[in-house]
């Protein structure tokens, strides 16, 4: 079985869920490509890396990555406390066009 490659878009914040998964999925036997961001500042119009799947986790406060809408691979989003902000997380999803929620 062959190794699956994630990108993986986590908040460097130890108290969201965006870093929880980070430290769970770091234990998995997958390539995983790290990428940290800080969701309080502004974050860089780098490309992004590809991978079988690109992953984000909501770490509370939408975040907003240029290269994420061009991106060709499969992308993942992790929709946390989507009761409370529902409206907030489908236009997130909208926008980059997520493939799995």
């Amino acid at each position: 079985m062959k190794n699956l490659r994630i990108v993986f878009l986590h908040s460097i914040i130890s108290y969201t869920a965006s870093y929880y998964y980070f430290k769970a999925i770091k234990s998995l036997d997958v390539g995983l490509i790290d990428i940290p961001f800080d969701p309080h500042k502004p974050q860089p119009n780098d490309p992004l890396p590809e991978g079988d799947l690109l992953l984000l986790v909501d770490c509370g406060l939408p975040v907003s990555f240029a290269s994420l809408k061009e991106y060709g691979c499969p992308k993942g989003f992790v929709s946390i406390d989507s009761c409370h902000k529902f409206k907030i997380h489908k236009d997130y999803c909208d926008e980059y066009k997520f493939d799995h929620i």
